[in-house]
């Protein structure tokens, strides 16, 4: 609420848009030490809407709602919040407010001596949208600056009536709005908006129907293998579904949504994942990337299955097969390096295929494969620039394709058995 004062009652009473079930009116608060929602308020209910103070209101349609009270013209603290646990509060401002950057007069630094330093984020629910496909989740404002269209918004600001969960630390029981982190954007400018960026990242999405999760890693300079608050943020709201997270290189026990890693060391990190499915059955890994170094090559490892795949390479993928009630941690691992550094020929035990440029720029796989494998060659950039189908051999040779550039990236897809190669000229 952006105002304080007014009624829950005169509250409902003014806003027919907030549907009614029986006596249930389609508003609720949340019970930070329970863990769970409250239920339903009804007309009856007592007590005035507390600024700053956050809710959970559903609407009959698209629609305004109507507050009336006393504005806040000082700065705003919260008390009585428990400790320890996540707590639902909000803008209780008549303007938007600063969320973001390492900025005093922020709404994250200035509270972050009292946020749990492995959720030093605001978290705001993103409603579902079955028609596309989407599922409900909660998104992530912190100082991490990308935006993957998955669990992070870019934007630093939140504008009026917006309420988001935050996770205070042991022995915290308040946050503060201070009045500096006022601004005057307009509606155009604070709600989920998209923004460039700099900071190298990728997303890494699993899906199985129509379900889908993902996890962010970013690289920016000052960043560290371990905790960093405001930046690296942990798990909040889980899908009962699918649920994919990372656990940090120097792991603290916690799952994150996004984890913010050196970029001095990005072509030599390897960071475990863990992966919640119900249903069992396919998933399929993808990713997204932004402004990732050159010669960067991302491959998920399965250490179930011995398969390791590239996936930055335009339309790769990796599938699985997961029993119902999956909770898997460790199996997993996403894997950065930097291809340029990789040897003329390198083995893969798994499939007992390896591939070299020869001296001729002919490229020799060696290896039995079947009449119905396939060679597809990738340059550095991930575009497809040959494929051919194989002779059933021990020995096929590609000398069809003008070698430009000095690294490559080589699949055989032998119908089950997918092998990745990394090429390099000897000259």
């Amino acid at each position: 609420p952006p105002v304080s004062g007014m009624s829950v009652a005169s509250f409902l009473s003014a806003n027919a848009i907030i549907p009614t079930n029986g006596s249930a009116r389609g508003m609720m608060d949340y019970n930070s030490s329970g863990n769970s929602w409250n239920n339903y308020f009804t007309n009856a209910t007592g007590g005035n809407l507390a600024s700053g103070n956050g809710y959970a209101v559903r609407s009959a349609s698209s629609g305004s709602l109507s507050f009336s009270g006393t504005i806040a013209t000082n700065s705003v603290t919260i008390s009585g919040l428990s400790t320890d646990a996540w707590n639902l509060v909000g803008n209780p401002f008549t303007s938007a407010i600063d969320i973001k950057t390492t900025s005093s007069d922020k709404f994250l630094k200035q509270n972050e001596s009292n946020l749990d330093p492995s959720f030093a984020a605001i978290y705001l629910w993103d409603q579902p949208d079955s028609e596309n496909g989407k599922s409900g989740k909660y998104k992530i404002i912190n100082n991490t600056g990308i935006d993957l269209n998955s669990n992070l918004l870019s934007q630093a600001s939140v504008q009026v009536g917006q309420g988001f969960f935050v996770k205070l630390k042991s022995g915290v029981s308040s946050v503060t709005f201070a009045k500096d982190i006022e601004n005057h954007h307009n509606s155009s400018d604070a709600p989920f908006k998209s923004a460039k960026t700099t900071w190298p990242a990728v997303s890494l999405e699993v899906s199985t129907g129509q379900v889908k999760s993902a996890t962010i890693i970013a690289f920016a300079e000052n960043m560290t293998k371990g905790l960093d608050p405001t930046y690296d943020a942990g798990l909040f709201g889980t899908n009962s579904n699918l649920q994919i997270s990372s656990r940090l290189v120097n792991d603290n026990g916690i799952q994150f949504a996004i984890q913010a890693l050196p970029l001095s060391g990005l072509n030599d990190m390897t960071v475990p994942l863990d992966l919640q499915c119900a249903p069992g059955g396919q998933i399929t890994f993808s990713m997204q990337s932004v402004s990732l170094p050159a010669g960067t090559i991302v491959s998920l490892e399965d250490k179930k299955s011995g398969v390791t795949t590239p996936l930055q390479i335009t339309g790769s993928s990796y599938s699985t097969v997961l029993d119902p009630n999956s909770n898997v941690s460790g199996r997993f691992l996403l894997h950065f390096s930097d291809i340029i550094s990789g040897v003329v020929e390198i083995p893969e035990a798994k499939s007992g295929l390896s591939a070299f440029i020869s001296n001729d720029h002919e490229i020799k796989i060696l290896g039995e494969v079947s009449s119905e494998a396939t060679a597809s060659l990738y340059d550095i950039l991930g575009r497809k620039i040959y494929s051919k189908r194989l002779n059933q051999a021990t020995e096929n040779v590609i000398n069809e394709v003008a070698l430009q550039g000095k690294v490559f990236i080589l699949h055989v897809n032998d119908g089950k058995q997918l092998t990745t190669i990394k090429l390099k000229t000897t000259h």
